[in-house]
Protein backbone atom coordinates (compact mmCIF):
# COMPACT_ATOMS: atom_id res chain seq x y z
CA UNK A 1 0.00 0.00 0.00
CA UNK A 2 1.05 3.37 -0.82
CA UNK A 3 1.21 5.73 2.29
CA UNK A 4 -2.02 7.32 1.00
CA UNK A 5 -3.66 4.16 0.79
CA UNK A 6 -1.99 3.67 4.42
CA UNK A 7 -3.20 7.14 5.63
CA UNK A 8 -7.09 6.48 4.25
CA UNK A 9 -7.47 3.35 5.57
CA UNK A 10 -6.50 4.11 9.09
CA UNK A 11 -8.86 7.38 9.08
CA UNK A 12 -11.32 5.04 7.95
CA UNK A 13 -10.84 2.59 10.59
CA UNK A 14 -10.41 5.57 13.14
CA UNK A 15 -7.08 3.72 13.98
CA UNK A 16 -6.05 6.53 16.63
CA UNK A 17 -3.25 4.47 18.05
CA UNK A 18 -1.75 4.02 14.52
CA UNK A 19 -2.05 7.22 13.28
CA UNK A 20 -0.18 8.72 16.78
CA UNK A 21 2.54 6.41 15.73
CA UNK A 22 2.84 6.83 12.31
CA UNK A 23 2.13 10.64 12.09
CA UNK A 24 4.02 12.35 15.18
CA UNK A 25 5.89 9.29 16.51
CA UNK A 26 3.35 9.33 20.02
CA UNK A 27 2.14 6.43 22.01
CA UNK A 28 -0.76 6.99 23.16
CA UNK A 29 -2.86 5.52 26.24
CA UNK A 30 -6.15 3.71 25.81
CA UNK A 31 -7.38 7.03 27.28
CA UNK A 32 -5.91 9.70 25.26
CA UNK A 33 -6.65 7.39 22.21
CA UNK A 34 -10.32 7.75 23.47
CA UNK A 35 -9.84 11.64 24.13
CA UNK A 36 -8.04 12.02 20.60
CA UNK A 37 -10.80 9.88 19.09
CA UNK A 38 -14.04 12.07 20.25
CA UNK A 39 -12.29 14.93 19.06
CA UNK A 40 -10.10 14.08 15.57
CA UNK A 41 -13.38 12.48 14.33
CA UNK A 42 -15.79 15.24 15.92
CA UNK A 43 -17.85 12.41 18.02
CA UNK A 44 -19.25 15.09 20.37
CA UNK A 45 -19.87 18.75 19.79
CA UNK A 46 -19.29 19.95 23.11
CA UNK A 47 -16.62 18.19 25.14
CA UNK A 48 -15.32 18.77 28.57
CA UNK A 49 -11.72 16.74 30.17
CA UNK A 50 -11.01 17.32 33.82
CA UNK A 51 -7.57 14.95 34.12
CA UNK A 52 -5.11 14.62 36.53
CA UNK A 53 -1.82 17.51 36.28
CA UNK A 54 0.80 16.72 33.00
CA UNK A 55 -1.16 14.33 32.07
CA UNK A 56 -1.14 14.65 28.54
CA UNK A 57 -4.12 15.69 27.87
CA UNK A 58 -3.12 19.13 25.74
CA UNK A 59 -0.56 17.34 23.86
CA UNK A 60 -3.53 14.85 23.08
CA UNK A 61 -5.68 17.59 21.76
CA UNK A 62 -3.17 19.12 19.78
CA UNK A 63 -2.69 15.16 18.10
CA UNK A 64 -6.55 15.36 17.58
CA UNK A 65 -6.14 18.83 15.72
CA UNK A 66 -3.61 17.49 13.87
CA UNK A 67 -5.63 14.52 12.87
CA UNK A 68 -8.65 16.99 12.12
CA UNK A 69 -6.93 18.89 9.36
CA UNK A 70 -6.14 16.36 7.39
CA UNK A 71 -9.77 15.01 7.54
CA UNK A 72 -11.39 18.48 7.28
CA UNK A 73 -10.00 20.56 4.19
CA UNK A 74 -11.11 23.96 4.45
CA UNK A 75 -11.73 24.22 8.28
CA UNK A 76 -10.88 27.09 10.50
CA UNK A 77 -9.68 26.16 13.90
CA UNK A 78 -8.79 27.87 17.31
CA UNK A 79 -6.97 27.23 20.05
CA UNK A 80 -7.17 29.87 23.17
CA UNK A 81 -4.88 29.57 26.31
CA UNK A 82 -5.74 31.72 29.29
CA UNK A 83 -2.49 33.38 29.58
CA UNK A 84 -0.08 34.40 26.61
CA UNK A 85 2.95 32.16 28.07
CA UNK A 86 0.65 28.82 28.23
CA UNK A 87 -0.36 30.09 24.23
CA UNK A 88 3.19 29.38 23.54
CA UNK A 89 3.31 26.11 25.04
CA UNK A 90 0.52 24.87 22.45
CA UNK A 91 2.01 26.68 19.81
CA UNK A 92 5.30 24.89 20.38
CA UNK A 93 3.26 21.52 20.50
CA UNK A 94 1.74 22.14 17.62
CA UNK A 95 4.87 23.26 15.41
CA UNK A 96 6.51 20.11 16.93
CA UNK A 97 4.07 17.69 15.28
CA UNK A 98 4.37 19.81 12.12
CA UNK A 99 7.78 19.03 11.95
CA UNK A 100 7.33 15.30 13.01
CA UNK A 101 4.81 14.70 10.67
CA UNK A 102 6.07 14.46 6.64
CA UNK A 103 2.10 14.73 5.61
CA UNK A 104 1.49 17.66 7.69
CA UNK A 105 4.81 19.32 6.44
CA UNK A 106 4.00 18.49 2.56
CA UNK A 107 0.84 20.18 3.42
CA UNK A 108 2.05 23.58 5.12
CA UNK A 109 2.15 26.45 3.39
CA UNK A 110 6.06 27.33 4.70
CA UNK A 111 8.73 27.90 1.88
CA UNK A 112 11.26 28.59 4.66
CA UNK A 113 14.54 26.02 4.09
CA UNK A 114 16.90 24.07 6.87
CA UNK A 115 15.63 23.11 10.23
CA UNK A 116 15.52 26.43 12.29
CA UNK A 117 13.94 28.19 9.34
CA UNK A 118 11.42 25.65 9.28
CA UNK A 119 11.37 25.54 13.01
CA UNK A 120 10.87 29.10 12.73
CA UNK A 121 7.87 29.23 10.46
CA UNK A 122 6.02 26.21 12.14
CA UNK A 123 5.98 27.70 15.46
CA UNK A 124 3.64 31.03 14.16
CA UNK A 125 0.53 31.30 15.72
CA UNK A 126 -1.47 31.40 12.50
CA UNK A 127 -0.67 28.44 9.75
CA UNK A 128 -2.17 27.89 6.87
CA UNK A 129 -2.18 24.38 5.05
CA UNK A 130 -2.72 23.65 1.35
CA UNK A 131 -5.96 21.84 1.73
CA UNK A 132 -7.53 25.21 2.73
CA UNK A 133 -7.57 24.31 6.93
CA UNK A 134 -6.06 26.65 8.96
CA UNK A 135 -5.32 26.88 12.71
CA UNK A 136 -4.81 29.80 14.87
CA UNK A 137 -3.56 30.74 18.29
CA UNK A 138 -4.49 33.35 21.03
CA UNK A 139 -4.39 33.68 24.55
CA UNK A 140 -7.68 35.55 26.78
CA UNK A 141 -5.77 37.39 28.74
CA UNK A 142 -6.78 41.31 29.47
CA UNK A 143 -9.74 42.28 27.67
CA UNK A 144 -9.71 39.60 25.21
CA UNK A 145 -10.58 41.74 22.30
CA UNK A 146 -8.03 40.31 20.49
CA UNK A 147 -10.14 37.25 19.79
CA UNK A 148 -13.26 39.22 18.03
CA UNK A 149 -13.81 38.94 14.69
CA UNK A 150 -12.43 35.72 14.70
CA UNK A 151 -14.73 32.93 13.55
CA UNK A 152 -14.09 28.88 13.70
CA UNK A 153 -15.64 26.30 11.23
CA UNK A 154 -14.62 23.46 12.76
CA UNK A 155 -12.66 22.99 16.19
CA UNK A 156 -12.40 25.68 19.05
CA UNK A 157 -10.42 24.05 21.58
CA UNK A 158 -9.97 26.10 25.51
CA UNK A 159 -6.90 25.36 27.35
CA UNK A 160 -7.17 25.84 31.02
CA UNK A 161 -10.59 26.50 30.76
CA UNK A 162 -11.24 27.04 34.30
CA UNK A 163 -9.02 30.18 34.25
CA UNK A 164 -10.57 31.76 31.16
CA UNK A 165 -12.61 34.74 33.08
CA UNK A 166 -16.62 35.09 32.23
CA UNK A 167 -15.88 38.49 30.27
CA UNK A 168 -13.23 36.17 28.08
CA UNK A 169 -15.57 33.64 27.76
CA UNK A 170 -18.49 36.12 26.49
CA UNK A 171 -15.45 36.63 23.31
CA UNK A 172 -14.90 33.41 23.10
CA UNK A 173 -18.27 32.09 22.71
CA UNK A 174 -18.94 34.76 19.61
CA UNK A 175 -15.86 32.69 18.05
CA UNK A 176 -18.43 29.53 17.75
CA UNK A 177 -19.63 31.53 14.67
CA UNK A 178 -23.07 32.12 13.28
CA UNK A 179 -23.43 28.19 13.49
CA UNK A 180 -22.14 27.53 16.37
CA UNK A 181 -24.16 23.68 17.07
CA UNK A 182 -22.21 22.71 13.91
CA UNK A 183 -18.33 23.58 15.62
CA UNK A 184 -16.93 21.56 17.82
CA UNK A 185 -15.59 22.89 21.56
CA UNK A 186 -13.57 21.14 23.28
CA UNK A 187 -12.60 22.52 27.07
CA UNK A 188 -9.68 21.11 28.81
CA UNK A 189 -8.95 22.16 32.54
CA UNK A 190 -7.47 21.35 35.97
CA UNK A 191 -10.65 22.16 38.00
CA UNK A 192 -9.31 24.98 39.94
CA UNK A 193 -13.08 26.30 41.40
CA UNK A 194 -16.64 26.09 40.51
CA UNK A 195 -16.88 29.78 39.99
CA UNK A 196 -16.12 30.12 35.72
CA UNK A 197 -18.12 29.00 32.70
CA UNK A 198 -15.91 25.55 32.62
CA UNK A 199 -17.82 24.12 35.90
CA UNK A 200 -21.25 25.04 34.27
CA UNK A 201 -20.72 23.49 31.39
CA UNK A 202 -18.94 20.32 32.71
CA UNK A 203 -22.48 20.16 34.42
CA UNK A 204 -24.41 20.76 31.93
CA UNK A 205 -26.31 18.14 30.04
CA UNK A 206 -25.15 19.35 26.30
CA UNK A 207 -21.54 18.91 27.37
CA UNK A 208 -20.19 14.90 26.86
CA UNK A 209 -17.31 15.19 30.12
CA UNK A 210 -14.04 12.63 30.52
CA UNK A 211 -12.65 12.60 33.98
CA UNK A 212 -9.35 11.15 34.13
CA UNK A 213 -7.78 11.08 38.14
CA UNK A 214 -4.73 9.72 39.63
CA UNK A 215 -6.60 6.17 39.20
CA UNK A 216 -6.62 6.51 35.61
CA UNK A 217 -3.53 7.97 35.05
CA UNK A 218 -1.66 4.89 37.44
CA UNK A 219 -3.18 1.98 35.75
CA UNK A 220 -2.04 3.58 32.35
CA UNK A 221 1.69 4.05 33.78
CA UNK A 222 1.34 7.91 33.49
CA UNK A 223 2.80 7.97 37.25
CA UNK A 224 3.85 6.06 40.25
CA UNK A 225 2.37 5.12 42.88
CA UNK A 226 5.83 6.28 45.27
CA UNK A 227 5.78 10.07 43.45
CA UNK A 228 1.35 9.72 44.10
CA UNK A 229 2.45 8.84 48.12
CA UNK A 230 5.07 11.85 47.76
CA UNK A 231 2.70 14.44 46.57
CA UNK A 232 0.00 13.23 48.85
CA UNK A 233 2.06 14.18 51.72
CA UNK A 234 3.50 17.56 50.41
CA UNK A 235 0.72 19.26 49.05
CA UNK A 236 -2.61 20.12 51.51
CA UNK A 237 -5.72 17.95 50.72
CA UNK A 238 -7.77 20.52 48.82
CA UNK A 239 -4.37 20.89 46.31
CA UNK A 240 -4.38 16.96 45.56
CA UNK A 241 -8.05 16.68 44.99
CA UNK A 242 -7.74 19.38 42.35
CA UNK A 243 -4.36 18.34 40.79
CA UNK A 244 -4.94 14.37 40.87
CA UNK A 245 -8.08 13.26 42.03
CA UNK A 246 -9.01 16.17 39.62
CA UNK A 247 -11.93 16.97 41.66
CA UNK A 248 -14.11 20.87 41.88
CA UNK A 249 -13.24 22.00 45.52
CA UNK A 250 -15.83 23.55 47.36
CA UNK A 251 -13.48 26.61 48.76
CA UNK A 252 -13.29 29.18 45.58
CA UNK A 253 -11.79 31.60 47.85
CA UNK A 254 -9.48 33.69 45.85
CA UNK A 255 -6.11 32.68 48.12
CA UNK A 256 -7.18 29.14 47.60
CA UNK A 257 -7.26 29.86 44.04
CA UNK A 258 -3.64 31.51 44.07
CA UNK A 259 -2.66 28.85 46.04
CA UNK A 260 -4.05 25.90 44.49
CA UNK A 261 -2.02 27.48 41.19
CA UNK A 262 1.46 27.60 42.95
CA UNK A 263 1.04 23.95 44.35
CA UNK A 264 0.25 23.03 40.50
CA UNK A 265 3.86 24.33 39.72
CA UNK A 266 5.75 22.74 42.31
CA UNK A 267 4.20 19.00 41.71
CA UNK A 268 4.48 19.53 37.70
CA UNK A 269 8.48 20.25 37.85
CA UNK A 270 9.50 16.65 38.97
CA UNK A 271 7.13 14.71 36.67
CA UNK A 272 7.87 13.78 33.33
CA UNK A 273 6.78 15.48 29.95
CA UNK A 274 3.89 14.25 28.32
CA UNK A 275 4.09 11.74 26.38
CA UNK A 276 7.86 11.55 26.07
Amino acid sequence: MSHLEVLESALKEEDVDFLAQWLFQKKLTKTQIEIVRMIAFAKHKRIAISAMTRYGKTICVAIALGIFLLLNPGSRNAIIAPLQVQAEILRNYMSELILSCPILMDMVEIEAEGYEALKKEASKKRQTFKNGSEYSIFSAEGDAFRLMGYGVNGLLILDEAALISREARVKVNRMLGDNPDQNVLVELANPWSKDNDFFEDWISPSFVTVHVPWQVALSEGRITREFLDEQRIALPPLAFGVLYDSKFPEDTETDTLISLKEASEAASRNLPDPLT
